[in-house]
């Protein structure tokens, strides 16, 4: 059965800005898309979309988290995902991932039916310690999926890992609004003194973002940062923006470091406020512990600025070519990420400037239209696998995990 266009239906947790860009993008090149949102809240209310933009149209299922967890523990949200469905009767669905339970309802809903089913997925091998039957239930899973659309290479080597096949993998899920960021970089950069004065921000620095917790690896930056500044001679500061359980782990480690007047934590900024702080910045550094994507490191490639990355960061392979837009560094290693933040602050401004241009020029190929692109490739894809219908204890088996909400998925 090929499908062309087809009629399809993406499901999601929430959408936040960076769905919304993808499904409008979708939704222009399909001229129909409709995305089904199980629950109109996410982490970080800051990042969620408040309306669809044109191009799809949006179904919010649930209204926050809290009622989404218990529709899914009482199986209700199995009987709202197969009504809402069986109305828009589409030719295939999209999932997020394995793991979730509205993944395992449209995937029951779509094998009853004799659709199509496209996994989402951004899990890397390395991204957590692997256990062998949770490896296998992954495969039993992947095996009712008939194409996917994953973040990257070490993405689409993990489901051949799992045991599907390569030849029905298309890359290009995590994506964002480039145009966001650039404009908004750009414009700052149009404004500095202003918004430097107005937004309480260092003359230099070097930026971070992401949740305060254990694996974006911050106490370890801050203890790089201090020996990089030590090093380099330069008068540069640090940005780490965002909150979370680690906050006062971090302030401890500034402190302890005698960084109090280098290191600024201005709290978690809203997507609308990200793209000066961007454009403010000298470079940019991430290096999480382990990290599936990364999309901080796409929103800070399309601001223009030279990247130091981690080694198990998912994005690193596809948005960092060392030497020519930033450094790779280990993790674990302090030395390494004090080395590449050394000659981060070391640059001359042309070539700060001309990393920054060859960022904006490798992301500018990860863009919206590249998901949508994406996601019409491996529905066609899709559409020539002969369909193949779980038996009985498949079907069990997924009613029965399909009850249990998960929060991190790897």
């Amino acid at each position: 059965m090929t499908i062309h266009p087809p009629r399809l239906v993406v499901l999601t947790r929430e959408i936040a800005a960076y769905h919304d860009a993808r499904f409008a993008a979708l939704g222009r090149r399909l001229g129909q898309l409709e995305v089904l949102a199980v629950a109109d809240e996410g982490s970080f209310a800051g990042f969620l979309a408040e309306r669809a933009s044109p191009g799809y149209r949006a179904e919010r299922l649930y209204p926050d988290l809290a009622s989404y967890r218990a529709a899914a523990e009482s199986g209700t949200l199995q009987l709202r995902i197969t009504e809402t469905l069986d109305r828009i009767a589409p030719d295939a669905v999209a999932i997020a991932g394995w793991a979730s339970p509205e993944s395992y309802a449209a995937l029951q809903w779509a094998k009853a039916r004799g659709r199509r089913v496209i996994v989402m997925s951004d899990s890397q091998a390395h991204d957590a310690s692997r256990q062998r039957w949770r490896e296998a239930l992954k495969s039993r899973v992947l095996r009712y999926c008939d194409a996917a659309l994953v973040a990257g290479r070490t993405h689409r080597a993990y489901l051949e890992d799992l045991g599907f096949a390569g030849t029905r993998v298309v890359t290009g899920y995590d994506v964002i609004d480039n145009a966001h960021f650039a404009e908004g970089a750009r414009a700052a950069r149009a404004d500095a003194p202003r918004l430097r004065a107005e937004l309480r921000l260092p003359a230099r620095y070097i930026m971070a973002t992401g949740r305060f917790v254990a694996k974006k690896n911050f106490v370890r930056l801050v203890e790089a940062f201090g020996r990089a500044r030590a090093e380099s001679g330069q008068e540069v500061g640090l940005l780490i923006v965002g909150d979370g359980d680690e906050r006062s782990a971090i302030i401890a480690a500034i402190h302890g470091l005698g960084l109090t007047d280098h290191v600024y934590l201005p709290g978690f900024q809203g997507y609308d406020a990200m793209p000066a702080l961007y454009g403010l910045a000298e470079g940019f550094a991430h290096v999480a512990l382990t990290e599936q994507w990364g999309l901080v490191v796409n929103e800070a490639a399309a601001a223009g600025l030279p990247l130091v990355l981690s080694s198990t960061i998912g994005a690193a392979p596809e948005l960092l070519v060392p030497g020519q837009n930033g450094w790779l560094c280990t993790p674990g290693d302090t030395g390494s990420i004090t080395a590449a933040l050394t000659e981060l602050m070391r640059l001359a401004p042309e070539t700060r400037m001309a990393m920054g241009a060859r960022s904006r020029a490798i992301v500018a190929d990860w863009g919206p239209e590249r998901f949508a692109d994406g996601m019409i490739a491996a529905a066609a894809i899709a559409g020539t696998v002969p369909l193949r219908r779980p038996g009985l204890a498949d079907r069990m088996l997924f009613r029965r995990i399909g009850q249990r909400p998960v929060e991190t998925v790897a």
